[in-house]
């Protein structure tokens, strides 16, 4: 099974941390894995840019041009 070591984690983090796995019954490695799963779990609804289609910078000239056409 992988494993995650996360180097230079703040003491007060690390406290949070151990309060709330406290508080849920749950170690605090067992608290750490539910965060991350909620953390990168999918959004009903939203829908993310294909990798297909790469981003680029938007020019002020095409700006301009978008904010004319929404005023028309």
């Amino acid at each position: 099974m992988p494993s995650i070591m996360l180097p230079n984690v703040s003491e007060e983090l690390h406290q949070r941390l151990i309060r709330a796995a406290e508080r849920s019954g749950r170690s605090p490695d067992q608290k750490a894995i539910e965060l991350l799963d909620q953390a990168f779990r999918p959004v009903a609804g939203v829908v993310l840019p294909s990798p297909i289609m790469p981003l680029r910078p938007i020019s002020d000239e095409e700006i301009a041009a978008a904010i004319r056409e929404g005023r028309e």
